[in-house]
């Protein structure tokens, strides 16, 4: 069963609402908010989609590609290869503009998101791979070029509690304010998410939507899981190492990659 969570920008921090899609039968769901965030989501912004969670966990993909400029991505399954993305309604085809903040500004963004990463086996470039897997983070645009009509959604992923390769995830340019830290945090939590990791509690974890404590990382150690408030981990546990849980799935890194 694949659940989406979609995030919403409010003044300086991001909030949060987790969409739990539940199967009826094999073609149908029914959709509910089993986690609340400061507002009542609108239908627009309700993804309902089902998938089957495999019994041997997916290879996750050691790419993190940045993409700039416009680009169209199909609704369909996950498939950064084919800019397909079950983000978006299948049958419809999306287009979302270029990020438009300055190169000096894309520079700072990029090298950002490679510092967020730089624990673990993983290359951060804004070049396309040419082969092999990779998650492709579409970086700009707003809500409504995906099809939704909340001006502050500031980015979603598809999450199933494990890693999902060849996704696309979003994080849009937050209002045109091109914000290095606002984006680099919201690119790294969206990638996070189809690495399998859940919200955490603690402030300083870069999968928790509490403010005020400085620079996010991974934390490396066992935190609640949650939003507003505590509450036990989608995977059924009682808590969740963000750090940990990277270097077990994607090793560490050997040493410093530099970006393409």
């Amino acid at each position: 069963m694949q659940r989406v969570f979609i995030h919403t920008i409010s003044r300086v921090i991001l909030a949060v609402v987790l969409i739990s899609a539940v199967a009826v039968g094999a073609l149908a769901s029914t959709s509910k908010m089993i986690h609340g965030e400061w507002r009542v989501p609108g239908a627009t912004e309700i993804v309902r989609k089902i998938r089957s969670l495999s019994s041997s966990p997916a290879k996750p993909s050691k790419v993190i590609y940045l993409h700039r400029e416009s680009l169209q991505v199909k609704g369909g399954g996950d498939d950064a290869t084919r800019n397909e993305s079950s983000l978006i309604k299948g049958g419809e085809v999306r287009t979302i503009p270029r990020y438009r903040a300055s190169k000096a500004t894309w520079r700072r963004l990029t090298r950002c998101v490679e510092g967020k990463f730089a624990d673990y086996d993983v290359v951060v470039t804004d070049k396309r791979p040419s082969s092999g897997s990779y998650i492709l983070v579409k970086v700009g645009g707003k809500a409504a070029d995906i099809g939704r009509d909340n001006p502050n959604l500031g980015g979603i992923a598809p999450y199933n509690q494990k890693a999902i390769p060849n996704s696309i995830v979003f994080a849009f340019d937050q209002g045109g304010r091109y914000r290095t830290k606002n984006n680099c945090d919201a690119v790294a939590h969206e990638v996070g998410h189809v690495y399998g990791l859940d919200h955490t509690y603690q402030c300083k974890d870069i999968m928790s939507y509490r403010h005020g404590c400085g620079a996010k990382v991974f934390v490396k150690k066992e935190m609640a899981c949650g939003e507003k408030s505590t509450r036990l981990c989608e995977d059924g546990t009682q808590e969740q190492n963000s750090g940990a849980r990277l270097l077990s799935l994607l090793g560490a890194r050997s040493e410093k990659s530099v970006l393409q």
